[in-house]
């Protein structure tokens, strides 16, 4: 009768360990399907016009957690700056790399951050002086506004850019 007993209690207890075991890993699963970038809005081609050109950035998603941008200063026909651009979802953070094609042997520059909100992120990099911040929020479908901030000669600065998405031709 005690051997039953434990038996059945044993029995039992390894039941409830294997189906608490397949919960944890289907929440686990779960978990990972969720982890995705909302970012959809920085897709497409935008533009800023300065003193200098015209600033353009070309973003697109490489999958749910990827997406692939490429930003460039332009005058009179000619390219006078470019840069890779990527935003990668790693584990919960929020990670914004940038690659100037210019000097392509300098390290890549890797801002971290938390993505919020639908149409807003913002990352930093504490170990550069200029950009230190680079934030990103969508102000309507056409319109999206890049910031980006740090020291300058020992002084706080930051600089907005109201970018324009130019329309599929």
């Amino acid at each position: 009768m005690k051997n039953r007993f434990l038996f059945a209690l044993t029995f039992l207890m390894l039941l409830t360990f294997s189906c608490s075991q397949k919960k944890k890993d289907g929440e686990v699963q779960l978990e990972v399907k969720e982890k995705k970038i909302a970012a959809d809005w920085i897709l497409g081609q935008w533009f800023h016009e300065t003193e200098e050109g015209v600033l353009l950035e070309d973003w697109e998603k490489l999958n749910d957690s990827i997406y692939l941008g490429k930003s460039y200063l332009m005058a009179e026909g000619d390219t006078l700056f470019s840069e890779t651009l990527t935003i990668n979802l790693k584990g919960d953070s929020l990670v914004y790399s940038s690659q100037n094609l210019q000097t392509i042997h300098l390290k890549t520059k890797d801002f971290n951050g938390i993505h919020n909100n639908y149409d807003y992120f913002e990352v930093r990099n504490d170990l550069q002086a200029f950009p230190k911040t680079i934030k990103y929020q969508a102000l309507n479908d056409t319109l999206l506004m890049i910031e980006i901030g740090g020291i300058i000669d020992g002084e706080q600065e930051t600089q907005p850019y109201q970018m324009t998405k130019r329309a599929k031709k």
